[in-house]
């Protein structure tokens, strides 16, 4: 009992790290997307989860299977935030500014967050994935659980702060601009590092 104990604590504490060490640059990303007018707080929540899920389900499979994903392949990633941002882009000249043009369903915008987190988030496999390779079934449980529930966190914090009575105009009206230039940018950037 003792033991199990201690090791849910130690899980959770290593879960902790990790999601420190690995996603505190996903605050800006997230900011950008509560500060985005044609998605909902649902959106943004649900697509961040899913796409956590995601690269904890990759981390553990890596994990099991005992192999590190390629740094290669997982710097091809970087397309989806350089196509998000010029995407934007486009609709932007084509729309007039207009954010509220975007007539694309819900779960599309869903799965483009997903998407977002992952590609952001794909570095993380060469992290998670050795420090998963000798947890046990409830270590990665309570990994699972952590990641996940800080990540809702996370959310949190970032919809506050683009809500908060002084904060939340300043950053509304100067990361809406930006967003497109940031997602590119941060495609870059995961394409370039991860390929070297």
């Amino acid at each position: 009992m003792n033991g199990s104990f201690e090791q849910v604590g130690s899980a959770f504490a290593m879960a902790v790290v990790l999601f420190i060490a690995t996603n505190i640059d996903d605050v800006f990303i997230l900011l950008a997307l509560f500060a985005n007018p044609s998605l909902r707080a649902s959106q943004i929540v649900a697509g961040q989860l899913l796409g956590m899920a995601v690269i904890i389900g990759l981390s553990v499979a890596g994990a099991l299977l005992a192999f590190l994903v390629a740094p290669e392949y997982v710097g091809l990633l970087g397309i989806v935030p350089m196509g998000l941002g010029i995407s934007q882009l486009v609709r932007r000249r084509r729309d007039g500014d207009d954010d509220d043009a975007d007539t694309s369903s819900g779960n599309l915008r869903v799965f483009a967050v997903a998407a977002l987190t992952v590609a952001n988030g794909g570095d993380n496999l060469g992290v998670y994935i050795p420090a998963f390779a000798n947890a046990s079934r409830l270590e990665l449980a309570v990994c699972a659980t952590t990641m996940l529930a800080l990540t809702a966190a996370l959310c949190s914090f970032a919809h506050v702060l683009v809500n908060h009575p002084m904060l939340g105009r300043p950053i509304r009206r100067y990361i809406q601009p930006v967003t497109p230039y940031i997602l590119i940018v941060l495609g870059l950037y995961i394409l370039l590092t991860l390929q070297s």
